[in-house]
């Protein structure tokens, strides 16, 4: 017998459970990261919406044919996928959403990249972080506003009922917490401010 959840709609980014609250973006200082629990595939889609992301992985994972990667260096967000030596785009403050279709990089729609042949990885993306051989390096400091791998969307959120931090993973109902050490910084609930 299946048990009926009641849904709540949270703006245009999706649905969570009634034991939740959606927040613009869960920011990481440098020691936090999330295990998406999802592998990548050759014909991927990845949409990265991040705001203010200063330095380190804002995602990634490194494969045994090279790195897939989106992060903050200097005054540049760097696109990498696979073996080639990836591409600098300038950063500018604000929201901007990045994304990677198969083997070619966009930068709020548009198309700044066109990296290597991509391949099957066996490891996990993580947020936030980068995954390299399960361990997780180069730890980002910024916000993430929304996450989306192929059909897996990662929305930022508090789980009230410990007020506990993380991403709620749309297609197997899971919440996802930090596996660093730290906390996350919550932003603004979406619909209104922080109680």
């Amino acid at each position: 017998m299946s048990t009926l959840r009641r849904r709540i709609y949270c703006g245009s980014k999706g649905l969570l459970p009634s034991g939740y609250e959606q927040l613009e973006y869960l920011r990481g200082n440098g020691t936090q990261y999330i295990d998406t629990g999802v592998a990548l595939k050759s014909n991927s889609q990845i949409k990265l919406i991040a705001i203010d992301f200063t330095t380190n992985s804002a995602f990634g994972v490194d494969t045994p044919n090279g790195q897939y990667v989106i992060a903050a260096s200097g005054n540049d967000m760097y696109y990498r996928l696979f073996s080639d030596t990836g591409t600098m785009v300038a950063k500018t403050t604000g929201k901007h959403t990045y994304s990677f279709l198969g083997e070619k990089g966009y930068y709020d729609g548009s198309l700044v990249y066109t990296g290597g042949t991509p391949t099957d990885s066996t490891l996990n993306l993580y947020l936030f972080a980068r995954n390299i051989s399960g361990s997780a390096t180069y730890f980002g400091h910024g916000n993430i506003s929304l996450f989306e791998i192929d059909n897996h969307k990662f929305i930022p959120c508090r789980r009230k009922s410990d007020n506990e931090l993380g991403m709620y993973e749309t297609v197997s109902g899971s919440f996802l917490t930090n596996q660093g050490t730290g906390s996350f910084i919550a932003g603004p609930r979406v619909g209104g401010v922080n109680s």
